[in-house]
């Protein structure tokens, strides 16, 4: 038995990239190179994206503690920009190293996806 059912389309393929610079930006240069700060510093995470704006974005972190690092946990969202950036701005007040990276489960109109992680090293 054949049922009436309506086709869509499927979901746009979406792309995430993620890049990092020293300070707090939201213009400038970012780069995939590990980020060294000073304590107390902050270190801004940069996803690129072809979601629309206003899509919010999913911020996982993990940390290195006695060589070994932890499982990548969510801690935030933000929301895409004009621009197809969101930011996140991290620092911390003792030696640590941070993985950073950000995720979109998907949707209707746009595919899941996860960008590669970056990392920052507080001194």
């Amino acid at each position: 038995m054949i049922s009436n059912v309506t086709v869509g389309n499927a979901p746009a393929q979406t792309t995430i990239t993620n890049a990092s610079a020293a300070g707090v930006q939201n213009s400038g240069s970012f780069t995939t190179s590990t980020k060294i700060v000073p304590l107390n510093k902050y270190v801004t995470f940069q996803a690129t994206t072809n979601l629309p704006v206003a899509t919010h974005v999913t911020v996982w972190i993990a940390v290195k503690t006695n060589g070994v690092w932890s499982a990548f946990s969510p801690v935030t969202s933000r929301v895409v920009d004009v621009n197809g950036h969101a930011y996140y701005y991290w620092r911390s007040s003792t030696a640590k190293w941070v993985s950073v990276k950000f995720s979109f489960a998907g949707n209707a109109a746009f595919g899941p996806d996860m960008s590669l992680a970056r990392q920052a090293e507080t001194k």
